[in-house]
């Protein structure tokens, strides 16, 4: 899967360029979107070892990519209950909104990895499959446009 530039997807003054992040202990699934045309792309697949690697591969893509909003998965059990990551997840989300100074909304991503094993067989695609699959649900059922 090849990585995409911000240039790539458009924006205008009508549409909002938005973020999704996949998070996991060791890899997060990074796609982007735009609410006008309500399509998304997931772009990479960032591997870290340490919280400091991961927001140093964090900040150019922010930079890139000039989201006006972060969306982030949140881990839940089928029954909806929280699951033992959503601790840290909510964490990452509240360094994320004061890092980088952007609005971050939590979605449920239950499913969202089953789903992205189901379109590939390639291990590195899954993680971010899985951002674009969460920043699909939020495209498709928040109120932004």
């Amino acid at each position: 899967m090849k990585d995409l530039r911000s240039s790539e997807i458009g924006t205008s003054k009508n549409s909002m360029q938005v973020m999704a992040l996949d998070f996991g202990t060791s890899k997060v699934g990074v796609a982007v979107g735009n609410t006008k045309t309500k399509t998304s792309s997931p772009i990479s697949t960032l591997k870290y070892n340490s919280y400091k690697h991961l927001w140093s591969l964090l900040g150019p893509m922010v930079t890139e990519w000039e989201p006006a909003l972060i969306v982030v998965g949140m881990p839940l059990h089928m029954d909806g209950e929280e699951s033992t990551l959503s601790d840290l997840v909510k964490a990452f989300a509240k360094k994320l909104e004061t890092q980088f100074d952007r609005k971050v909304v939590l979605v449920d991503e239950r499913l969202t990895s089953r789903e992205a094993r189901s379109m590939t067989t390639n291990l590195d695609e899954i993680d971010q499959l899985a951002a674009k699959i969460i920043l699909d649900t939020w495209i498709n059922h928040s109120e932004h446009s």
